[in-house]
């Protein structure tokens, strides 16, 4: 199986700004990220396994998968009218019969 992975992690870099105010020096610091110098944290990398791991179906095993859901979707329909019909020739059945 194959499955598309988004992973986190932190960089840790200092750069220095010439600003008017401690917000405004973060606004600046933020804007002028770059990676070729900043410093890989240890231990902060991290996968959210509920929403980052999607599996990637070939389209073979999609097509499996979604003629498994058809067959799956008519069977419940037979299921469902056939449960009806029973329901409806039991109420037909004298009240002794029904149960």
């Amino acid at each position: 199986m194959k499955f598309a992975i988004k992973r986190y992690w932190e960089m840790t870099d200092t750069v220095e700004v010439e600003a008017d105010s401690k917000e405004d020096a973060i606004e600046k610091a933020l804007g002028m990220l770059t990676y070729s110098d900043a410093e890989f944290v240890n231990g902060s990398v991290n996968v959210d396994e509920e929403v980052d791991v999607q599996l990637i179906l070939s389209p073979e095993e999609r097509t499996r998968l979604e003629k498994q859901a058809i067959q799956q979707a008519k069977d419940d329909a037979e299921y469902e009218r056939l449960k009806a019909k029973f329901e409806m020739e039991e109420k037909m059945l004298p009240p002794h019969l029904q149960q």
